[in-house]
């Protein structure tokens, strides 16, 4: 997988990858955007490639995550809800707070307004594996991050760069319309940079008004 296909392969070139896995292959994770000279936009070049594909030939792992987000409140490709979510920040932070020595101090907020950094938590890890969200916390913690969750957020995995639901746009529209994606999502909260947490991934975004 390499991002630069999409910008020395062009279609006019002879090679389309619009229509093979390799759109599938991408996180959104953003990290290519940063990395180009010219801030290509790549990822929304994956998105426009996922949306030429046939709704009946997506991934349906990926498919089935999407819809399941879209139809949770809060956005959770898990199924999770805002209040399940919470709790479980809530109890593992208490945790660590009373079984780790110097974590007594560690902080990990939900929807807190005003907040300088706004991290995006995969639908995944809360739900099947809550103590891995504990050493992203220590790291922000001690670089003195002014941060918070949302209990309503669009997943970079699902809504707000994965699929269109048909044809069309209806995946965004829906995912907008959840206040959980892009910035609309992030203004009810007055954050300025988002963080996207992925599997095995942590990438910074600037949210512009």
């Amino acid at each position: 997988m390499n991002p630069r296909n999409f910008s020395v392969s062009p279609p006019w070139a002879g090679r389309s990858y619009h229509v093979t896995p390799w759109v599938w292959l991408c996180t959104m994770c953003r990290r290519c955007v940063h990395a180009c000279p010219m801030n290509v936009d790549i990822p929304q070049l994956v998105y426009l490639c996922r949306q030429s594909w046939p709704r009946e030939e997506r991934p349906k792992g990926i498919l089935g995550s999407c819809e399941q987000a879209l139809n949770t409140p809060g956005n959770s490709a898990m199924g999770a809800s805002s209040e399940d979510f919470k709790f479980v920040v809530e109890d593992v932070l208490e945790e660590v707070r009373e079984s780790q020595p110097g974590m007594q101090n560690l902080l990990a907020s939900v929807d807190r307004k005003g907040a300088y950094y706004f991290l995006n938590q995969n639908s995944r890890e809360p739900v099947t594996e809550p103590d891995e969200m504990v050493p992203l916390w220590k790291i922000l913690n001690l670089v003195g991050a002014d941060w918070t969750y949302s209990t309503r957020a669009g997943p970079p995995r699902t809504i707000a760069c994965s699929l269109p639901m048909t044809s069309g746009n209806r995946g965004s529209q829906q995912g907008q319309g959840r206040g959980g994606s892009g910035v609309q999502g992030l203004a009810q909260h007055g954050v300025r940079t988002r963080i996207l947490r992925s599997p095995g991934r942590t990438a910074k975004v600037q949210c512009r008004a």
